[in-house]
């Protein structure tokens, strides 16, 4: 397996987007056409690459809604107001910079892919109550191969074919500690826009400290997201209560600026015992 990329691997400085976030975006192409809308993201839990962005397309192609799984570096998300539809073909994918925050909303936001009709009509698309088995080889060099024409903006390996998981999914996840305690659950994803990876897992914390709920931005690597025998969802995280001493904790309502690079080598610096120790 891949390791995961450590946090000081990449631009501190970078853009991150809550995957929550991400979820109704419209997305239009080059030449500022709807093409459709973000439906849900495809992670992969182990190299904590965004793999896939579900797109939902109906309209675009003259049919009913249909969900298509196009490789996540594809795409490059910017304020509506900067990127009217007139003005899309040309800009350079350079100036594509994301700055979607917590205080955006989604109608501030739009992604882009230049893909064309075409391209999609010869991908396979899948209905939202049917996705295909991810992780069938044979199915993933097929995909991957329908959008080779589209620029990418990594360089990634494809992803494990165990590893992939939904944003829906892990949306709400309870998280254990080994020890038959529940330590919290999911509430949201961080993806440093820079190399396309989860930087941290936005944890909610609440009874197992004994205080209300309280969210902490943990770096992925700390946690062990797998599927057990009946391929559910699981997701462990070795600590204690003593462990979270000393770290600080945000509001749901008031969270911290990623971008921040003192902030994000502090929040860092606090959970490095923690992924070294696992």
């Amino acid at each position: 397996n891949q390791p995961l990329r450590n946090a000081t691997h990449s631009n501190l400085n970078s853009p991150t987007i809550r995957a929550s976030q991400l979820k109704g975006i419209k997305v239009q192409n080059a030449a500022g056409q709807e093409v459709g809308k973000i439906y849900d993201l495809v992670l992969d839990t182990k190299t904590g690459e965004a793999a896939y962005v579900a797109l939902s397309v109906g309209g675009f192609l003259g049919a009913g809604d249909k969900l298509f799984a196009v490789p996540y570096d594809a795409f490059t998300f910017v304020p509506s107001e900067a990127a009217p539809a007139n003005a899309r073909k040309g800009r350079t994918r350079s100036s594509n910079k994301p700055t979607v925050t917590e205080k955006k909303k989604l109608s501030d936001v739009v992604a882009t892919l230049d893909v064309s009709k075409e391209t999609l009509e010869n991908a396979k698309g899948f209905d939202q109550n049917a996705w295909p088995n991810m992780a069938e080889e044979s199915w993933r060099t097929a995909n991957d191969q329908a959008y080779s024409s589209l620029h990418r903006r990594y360089d990634h390996a494809s992803a494990g074919s165990a590893n992939l998981a939904r944003v829906s999914q892990l949306s709400g996840l309870n998280v254990h500690n080994g020890k038959n305690e529940t330590v919290g659950e999911i509430n949201d994803l961080i993806i440093d826009d820079a190399d396309g990876h989860v930087r941290y897992v936005a944890l909610s914390v609440g009874g197992f400290l004994g205080i209300g709920n309280k969210l902490f931005a943990i770096p992925l690597e700390s946690l062990q997201i797998k599927k057990d025998a009946n391929d559910k969802l699981t997701a462990e995280l070795p600590v204690t209560k003593d462990s979270f001493k000393g770290i600080d904790g945000f509001d749901k309502d008031h969270w911290p600026n990623f971008a921040d690079k003192e902030w994000r080598q502090r929040n860092d610096e606090s959970y490095k015992s923690w992924h070294q120790g696992s």
